[in-house]
């Protein structure tokens, strides 16, 4: 049985959507924010709409604490990037002990040490796919920082599933229904595996922890966005597996 059109539309906005919401996570947490991101943020108005906001209560908690920062702040007021850049820097950086480390290895060993198992099994996963952050390098001896940045650092978590989220949705395009069930096998694998087992522990910090409701709206926005995504990827399971069960002519959705 052919997937109807509302069937066919329903799953690439979903695709498209999972590649949304995933790239913002990974600009919010890969790196200190920039004026010309938060201007491309305000003048996105992602977050004026969105997706599930209206089902999702602690979602809309969320997008509106973001929300309200933004418009609080006019473009060419400065203040708002140097609050929220000087809060990234005291959560994710330091110099002094992190109110909320952004490794997952952090929180899965009393002492919170860097680079246990979980990195390594996190390097697994993304050699796969030839991932690799240009952040792996000599850190700077100056700031103590460590000579490389630890693989299960949430951005790059983030980041990874951003890309699968993207190969995802081109997969589908193309109508390639082996790749497109491995990719999305694969990340409901990496999501249950690694970024569930510790993202609530970490947006707890944050939401506990940030001096500025943009990341404590952010800690809502994370946690919940990757609970939906186990939804979304079942749907995309669902679907993988109706295309393998059915022998459509080339470049055609069943």
């Amino acid at each position: 049985m052919k997937m109807t059109a509302d069937q066919l539309q329903k799953m690439e906005e979903l695709l498209h959507i999972r590649v949304q919401q995933y790239d913002f996570l990974r600009q919010a947490l890969l790196a200190e924010p920039t004026e010309e991101w938060l201007y491309l943020l305000r003048k996105s108005g992602y977050f004026n709409d969105v997706p599930f906001a209206d089902e999702e209560p602690f979602l809309k908690r969320g997008a509106d604490l973001i929300t309200n920062t933004l418009a609080a702040h006019p473009d060419e007021d400065k203040r708002l990037f140097n609050q929220l850049h000087w809060d990234f820097t005291r959560l994710f950086i330091g110099p002094f002990q992190l109110p909320a480390p952004p490794w997952a290895s952090a929180y899965k060993s009393e002492e919170r040490m860097l680079f246990q198992e979980e990195a390594v099994q996190v390097r697994k996963a993304y050699s796969k796919y030839g991932y690799a952050s240009s952040r792996y390098q000599a850190g700077d001896e100056s700031t103590g920082r460590p000579s490389r940045e630890p693989e299960d650092h949430i951005g790059y978590e983030l980041d990874f599933m951003y890309r699968l989220a993207v190969r995802a949705k081109d997969a589908w395009k193309r109508n390639e229904k082996s790749e497109f069930a491995e990719l999305i096998r694969d990340q409901s694998f990496f999501l249950h595996q690694h970024l569930l087992t510790w993202s609530a522990a970490f947006a707890g910090d944050l939401r506990e922890q940030a001096a500025t409701e943009f990341y404590q709206g952010l800690a809502d926005v994370l946690e919940q966005t990757l609970h939906l995504d186990e939804m979304l990827l079942a749907d995309a399971k669902a679907a993988a597996a109706h295309l393998s069960s059915t022998n459509p002519k080339e470049g055609e959705h069943v």
